[in-house]
C-alpha cells in the first residue's frame, strides 16, 4: 500500500518492472506537488477506510508519554493522537507532506520533524511508543530497526498498521477491489517487520466498515527485560 515516507530516489527504481516504476512515479508526485490532494484521493479511493485504518493505531497507544510517528504524511493521525498528556513527534522525509501537516496542527499539537527513519534526530530512549501507518520499504531497513531500538524505552510499544484492503462484498466494491489490487498488488505483510531484533509482537487483522487492516503490535523487549 501507499507508504508516506520519502519514496526511493530515481536511481533506486531502475531495473524494476514497468508497473512498479509507474507506481513509484505516481507516489513521488503525491509526496511532492500532489500533497494537497493526498487526503482527498485516499479518502475517495478507499471509501473513507484509509483514515479509519490509520486510527486503529490509537487503540494501543499509551494515554501519556511521548509517541514518535514515522512517515507522518499530512498529519491526520498526529492531529487525532496528540494531547496535553501525550506528546506527539511526527516525522516525515517529505517537506510537502509536513507543510500539509503544519496546516492541520493545532496549538500545542504535534512537533513536526523532517528526517529519514534511518537517521532520526531524536535522543536515546526519548519515547514510550512508536507508530507507523502504511509504511513503505523504510520499515524493513536494518538502519530503521536500529533507530527504533535506540529511541524507544524498554517495554515501549511499536504499533504498525501494515496494510488495509477493501472487502469485495458487493459488485461495485469488487470492481474497486480488483482495480486497487492491480495497481497496488496484494496486501502483503512483510515478514521482515515481524523480525525486528529487540521487539516481540504479533499481527492481527481488524475488520472495519468496508474492509480490514493488518496491525502489528509489538513490545520493546531487550535481552533480560522479561
Amino acid at each position: 500500500m501507499l507508504g508516506r515516507n520519502a519514496p526511493p530516489r530515481k536511481a533506486d527504481i531502475r531495473g524494476r518492472p514497468p508497473a512498479t516504476r509507474i507506481r513509484e512515479v505516481i507516489f513521488r508526485a503525491l509526496y511532492g506537488l500532489g500533497a494537497p490532494w493526498y487526503d482527498r484521493l485516499t479518502d475517495r479511493l478507499f471509501l473513507g477506510e484509509w483514515e479509519r485504518w490509520q486510527r486503529l493505531a490509537l487503540r494501543d497507544l499509551p494515554e501519556r508519554g511521548t509517541v514518535v510517528e514515522l512517515g507522518a504524511g499530512t498529519g491526520v493521525l498526529a492531529a487525532a493522537g496528540a494531547t496535553a498528556e501525550r506528546r506527539w513527534i511526527a516525522v516525515d522525509a517529505s517537506s510537502s507532506m509536513l507543510a500539509r501537516a503544519a496546516r492541520r496542527r493545532r496549538r500545542g499539537g504535534a512537533c513536526l520533524v523532517r528526517a529519514a527513519s534511518q537517521a532520526l534526530p531524536l535522543a536515546d530512549d526519548c519515547c514510550t511508543a512508536i507508530v507507523a501507518t502504511f509504511p513503505s520499504n523504510y520499515i524493513m531497513s536494518p538502519a530503521t530497526h536500529a533507530e527504533l531500538r535506540r529511541i524507544i524505552t524498554p517495554g515501549g510499544q511499536l504499533i504498525v498498521v501494515l496494510s488495509g484492503e477493501l472487502r469485495p462484498s458487493t459488485p461495485r466494491l469488487w470492481i474497486r477491489w480488483v482495480a486497487l489490487r492491480l495497481f497496488y498488488g496484494s496486501a502483503r505483510h512483510p515478514q521482515q517487520v515481524l523480525n525486528i531484533e529487540g521487539f516481540v509482537g504479533t499481527v492481527g487483522v481488524i475488520q472495519t466498515e468496508f474492509g480490514s487492516a493488518a496491525v502489528l503490535r509489538a513490545t520493546h523487549a531487550p535481552a533480560g527485560l522479561f
